[in-house]
């Protein structure tokens, strides 16, 4: 049983081309990965992950900026008209960003991993993509259980992103968690 080093569909031993994808089959053998047929260079890293990361940050600052601005505007605004004392609207204009920020990063990187792009933007922009384990689209759901288990990865002194440097598929802890794989390539 081999893997297609393209999109990672289960191909016939002697197969020349992916009945899926259309890719060359033929790669050599000692460029494998040990039981799961499929090229070292298949999987995402953790130094490419990093920088789509930082790129992705961006991105969702650039977007959100303007938006928490606008909020804070408003719950400063609204708190004097009512007579909230300063302190009071400071908690609010600090949860209300708090909340934005998290509903703003969930949205953008569920709907877009779970798209048909199967990758953020600054993902796509890298040539790497997001499947589950058997190479397939992932569900809405499941991108966004992968979103969430990033908090793990996270209060672990960020050693669950760390992993992705170090395990064979090069799966950090959510992915791990939410049973997928981040390839090199296009889908």
């Amino acid at each position: 049983m081999i893997y297609c080093s393209r999109c990672g569909r289960q191909i016939e031993v002697n197969a020349k081309t992916c009945s899926w994808c259309g890719a060359d089959t033929t790669a050599a053998a000692d460029e494998t990965v040990p039981f799961l047929g499929l090229p070292q260079e298949a999987f995402a890293g953790f130094w490419i992950r990093f920088l789509a990361a930082i790129v992705d940050g961006i991105i969702i600052n650039i977007i959100l900026l303007p938006v928490a601005l606008i909020l804070g505007i408003l719950v400063g605004v609204a708190g004097r008209t009512v007579g909230m004392p300063d302190l009071g609207i400071d908690l609010v204009g600090t949860f209300a960003g708090f909340g934005l920020g998290l509903l703003a990063s969930w949205i953008y990187e569920a709907t877009t991993t779970s798209s048909s792009w199967q990758a953020t933007p600054a993902k796509r922009l890298l040539n790497i993509y997001v499947t589950d384990l058997d190479g397939k689209r992932i569900s809405m759901a499941r991108a966004t259980g992968r979103h969430f288990a990033k908090y793990v990865s996270s209060i672990t002194l960020l050693i669950g992103y760390i992993m992705a440097g170090f395990t064979q598929r090069k799966q950090a802890l959510h992915d791990i968690l939410a049973g997928t794989l981040v390839h090199l390539g296009r889908p």
